[in-house]
């Protein structure tokens, strides 16, 4: 059953949809999901008043509304849920890794993957360190290539507090991937730490056979 709040934003983004826009978008994701064919711009415009009207929902409704949004099968709702939790700092509520593993495993791909996990998990973290070890360990180990990754991915924002010790005991067991997505993002972690210290990037990448693909990735800035 679709809420009142869910409904408004349906008629609002139904009105504004193209069929010609939503044939290009799906080809783009590979045709993982249906969209209503809303460019990024129109589609923030659109849902600008409503984000703000719902992003102070105390946490338990927020989280109903979030799954809501999630449940629908276009994407540009997904998108909204995740600009949603994101302006309403979701993050900063201890329960919402739960929320944000979810969010990772259902409807997964790198569009949405990547912003969950350094703006929604990268978020929690930098609230709650003292939980980091032990849930993103366990995202590491799993057989999800998407919590791989996040586990991977999630200090992408972290700049200077960017813990690199951390960032390659999550990298050593996956040197030897074929998953494309976990190369990238090993590559992807390393060449962004390598703004703070490309020295110690380079250092790791002389020591630990990474994938042609990581080790590019890490290197497309640096000089070896």
């Amino acid at each position: 059953m679709i809420s009142k709040q869910v409904d408004n934003l349906r008629q609002r983004m139904e009105a504004v949809g193209s069929a010609t826009e939503a044939a290009a978008m799906q080809a783009y994701m590979k045709h993982h999901f249906k969209f209503l064919g809303i460019k990024k711009p129109i589609r923030a415009e659109l849902e600008k008043d409503w984000i703000i009207e719902h992003k102070k929902l105390e946490y338990t409704k927020l989280e109903q509304l979030i799954l809501e949004l999630w449940s629908q099968p276009e994407r540009e709702f997904h998108y909204t849920a995740l600009e949603l939790a994101i302006k309403a700092k979701a993050f900063q509520n201890q329960n919402s890794i739960e929320l944000f593993r979810r969010l990772i495993q259902e409807k997964s791909w790198w569009d949405s993957v990547d912003t969950i996990a350094s703006k929604l998990v990268g978020g929690y973290f930098r609230r709650f360190p003292e939980n980091q070890k032990s849930i993103i360990t366990k995202w590491n180990a799993s057989t999800d290539m998407w919590l791989i990754r996040s586990s991977i991915i999630f200090q992408l924002a972290y700049g200077n507090a960017a813990n690199f010790d951390f960032l390659c005991a999550m990298i050593l067991p996956h040197t030897e991937s074929k998953e494309f997505f976990i190369q990238k993002a090993i590559g992807w972690s390393l060449r962004q730490y390598a703004k703070k210290d490309p020295l110690a990037v380079l250092q790791f990448t002389n020591a630990v056979p990474l994938k042609p693909l990581s080790r590019r990735e890490a290197l497309k800035h640096l000089s070896s």
